[in-house]
């Protein structure tokens, strides 16, 4: 079976996103209870997921982070963010995205006009 590894993270109305061992983000409607979109793109698992606003970013053990665009009748991978390494961590905020790993241990921020690697 598919084991969820992040999540939920509340899309938007009764709209939730998972992100699994299969390298898959799920969306989920709460009210009909049951999967209405499977979004395919990683390598492996997803590990970490954040919204903000239209934007959902995706974290995986694929050393790549993608932004998503979710909303509307096609899902779009609007960009693919090399991190290195197994990414567990991400957060996106109105001006950054911020990704983190382990192995090695690093912190990526990564401006979202542009999308390149601000810092280090």
């Amino acid at each position: 079976g598919i084991l969820v590894q992040c999540g939920p993270v509340k899309v938007e109305g009764d709209l939730i996103a998972t992100g699994c061992d299969d390298g898959n983000i799920y969306l989920w409607s709460l009210g009909k209870r049951l999967c209405i979109r499977t979004v395919e793109g990683h390598e492996s698992l997803v590990y970490s997921l954040s919204l903000q606003g239209a934007m959902l970013v995706s974290a995986s053990f694929d050393g790549t982070l993608r932004v998503w665009n979710i909303f509307g009748a096609n899902t779009q991978c609007l960009k693919v963010l090399t991190h290195g390494g197994s990414v567990e961590a991400v957060a996106a905020s109105a001006d950054f995205i911020v990704s983190g790993s382990y192995e090695p241990a690093k912190m990526l921020v990564w401006t979202k006009h542009t999308l390149r690697v601000g810092k280090k």
